[in-house]
């Protein structure tokens, strides 16, 4: 008894009982912090199931593509074009794989495969008007219309994707400089009427090569052999000079 109350005491001479005005709001502001408290975990569990619904529906997307573009079958079985996207990592798989069974490289010289797989690599602003040479600019309208179609698929397949900025990512403003160093230019006259820094056009022709023998990979899987050499010796064209230098600081 007396313990109870020596407490009961204890409570009312408490500075929290003496001023009761502020204890209520004190009190109304912790149960406002629950509320939030409450609010918030419903909201993270909301938006957990709502990103896994989102993630599904990419997905379903994603398949559409495959089969619509004939990289999977209807049971969702990888065909020849699935295995040749699964082994490009070095530009855009689903345009290159396009490119190349479509046989847009058939027909082009080494140099001239080398200037057009330079837009999967340059990323630059440069002029939009700018004038290509016509050797360059019929396969690069093809690479752009495939760009569109495979852009317009995905479109259709419920994926976000805007096709004209995914057209645009494609940029030719290093094609020209490619033919020319593989025709054989020295580097010093390739940059004399270039705008765009040298340190940025010697690591784009080092992913560029980089892609090239990458396709001459994919051509040996898929059994293009003709293909596979003539990527081949864009590579060969590519590597000599400053830009491939061992001991070059990027």
């Amino acid at each position: 008894v007396r313990k109870s109350e020596s407490l009961e005491t204890k409570v009312k001479q408490h500075k929290v009982n003496k001023s009761s005005s502020k204890y209520a709001k004190a009190y109304e502001s912790y149960k406002k912090k629950l509320a939030i408290a409450s609010s918030i975990a419903v909201l993270q569990k909301s938006m957990k199931g709502a990103s896994g619904m989102v993630f599904r529906s990419e997905l379903k997307g994603m398949k559409r593509v495959l089969r619509r573009l004939k990289y999977t079958d209807g049971e969702d079985v990888v065909q020849i074009k699935g295995r040749a996207a699964a082994e490009i990592d070095c530009g855009d798989e689903l345009v290159l794989t396009e490119l190349i069974f479509e046989g847009v490289f058939n027909d082009l010289a080494p140099e001239v495969c080398a200037a057009v797989l330079s837009c999967f690599v340059f990323d630059e602003k440069t002029d939009e008007n700018l004038r290509l040479p016509d050797e360059l600019k019929r396969p690069i309208d093809v690479l752009k219309d495939k760009a569109r179609r495979v852009a317009t698929v995905q479109s259709e397949s419920k994926l976000q994707v805007d096709v004209e900025e995914y057209v645009k990512k494609f940029k030719a403003g290093l094609a020209e400089m490619t033919l020319r160093w593989c025709q054989g230019v020295k580097f010093v006259d390739l940059m004399a009427k270039s705008e765009i820094f040298e340190g940025s056009v010697i690591r784009c022709i080092r992913r560029l090569e980089e892609l090239v023998t990458q396709l001459a990979g994919v051509c040996k899987v898929i059994g293009n052999t003709e293909l596979e050499k003539k990527f081949k010796e864009a590579s060969k064209m590519m590597k000599r000079d400053i830009v491939f230098a061992a001991s070059l600081y990027l």
